[in-house]
C-alpha cells in the first residue's frame, strides 16, 4: 500500500516538473482589430496622405510570472512589479476608459505599435496591416515575447491643406 502511494506521488511529481521544465514557443499572426482611432466613418480618402511602410519591434522578458521584466534586451530598461524604472515610450492603439485606465500598462504591442508610428516623425497614426508575436520559454519562470508591428504611416491632412 505504501509503495503505491510513493509511485503515484511520484508520478504527479513527475508530471508537474514537465509542465514546469518543459519550454515552449508560439508564433503568432493577426490583423489587430483596432484601427485608426479617428472616426474613420467620417473620413475620405482626401482626407488622409499615406505615407511610407513603417516597421516597429519590440521584445519583453519577463521572469518570476512577470514581477521581472527586461524591455528590448536592455538591462537599463527594467519593470519590477509592472513598475518601469526608466522612461517608458508606446503608444496606446486604443487607450481604456477613464477608470481602467489607471491600471493600463504599456505591452510588448504598444511599444511596438509606438516604434512604428516613430518611424515617420510626421504620420498621425498607422493603417494596421498586420503583426506577429513570437513566444518562447518556461511558462511562469521565464518566457520572451518579441512582436513585429508592420503598416502604413498615414498623416491626416490639415484644414489648410484641404483648403476649408
Amino acid at each position: 500500500m505504501r509503495k503505491q502511494r510513493v509511485i503515484f506521488l511520484l508520478g504527479i511529481v513527475s508530471v508537474i516538473a514537465c509542465f514546469f521544465l518543459t519550454g515552449c514557443g508560439a508564433v503568432m499572426k493577426a490583423t489587430p482589430a483596432s484601427g485608426i482611432i479617428v472616426d474613420a466613418g467620417s473620413m475620405n480618402r482626401s482626407d488622409y496622405v499615406i505615407l511610407d511602410r513603417v516597421e516597429g519591434t519590440s521584445s519583453t522578458k519577463t521572469i518570476l510570472f512577470g514581477l521581472v521584466q527586461i524591455i528590448d534586451g536592455d538591462v537599463d530598461k527594467v519593470k519590477i512589479f509592472w513598475i518601469p524604472l526608466f522612461e517608458e515610450k508606446y503608444a496606446f492603439q486604443t487607450p481604456a476608459p477613464f477608470p481602467f485606465s489607471l491600471f493600463q500598462f504599456a505591452t510588448t504591442e504598444d511599444r511596438a505599435y509606438y516604434k512604428a508610428l516613430a518611424q515617420t516623425p510626421d504620420a498621425d497614426s498607422v493603417l494596421n496591416k498586420a503583426y506577429s508575436k513570437e513566444k518562447r520559454g518556461i511558462p511562469f519562470i521565464f518566457e520572451n515575447e518579441t512582436v513585429t508591428f508592420t503598416g502604413k504611416a498615414i498623416k491626416l491632412k490639415t484644414d489648410n491643406d484641404l483648403g476649408k
